[in-house]
C-alpha cells in the first residue's frame, strides 16, 4: 500500500513539473529560484498567479519538498 500511495505522489510531483514547463518560462523561473534555497523559492511561490499557487498548496508537504529538490538540481 504504501508504494501504491507513494507512486501517486510521485506522479503529483511530476504533473505539478510538467505544469510549469508549460506555463510560459515559469519552470526556468522557478528552478532559478529553487537554486536561491527554499526561503526564495516560496516566497516567489506566493507571487505567483493563483492557479499555480493552488496547485502548489494541493501537494502535501512531502511531494512538495521533492518537487522543491527536482527543480533546485535541474538544469533550466
Amino acid at each position: 500500500m504504501a508504494a501504491v500511495q507513494q507512486a501517486a505522489e510521485n506522479a503529483k510531483g511530476k504533473a505539478f513539473i510538467a505544469l510549469l514547463k508549460r506555463t510560459g518560462n515559469l519552470f526556468s523561473k522557478a528552478v532559478a529560484k529553487a537554486k536561491e534555497g527554499r526561503a526564495a523559492f516560496n516566497s516567489w511561490m506566493g507571487k505567483q498567479h493563483w492557479t499555480v499557487k493552488s496547485a502548489w498548496w494541493l501537494l502535501s508537504g512531502g511531494v512538495q519538498t521533492w518537487v522543491f529538490e527536482q527543480l533546485a538540481h535541474a538544469v533550466g
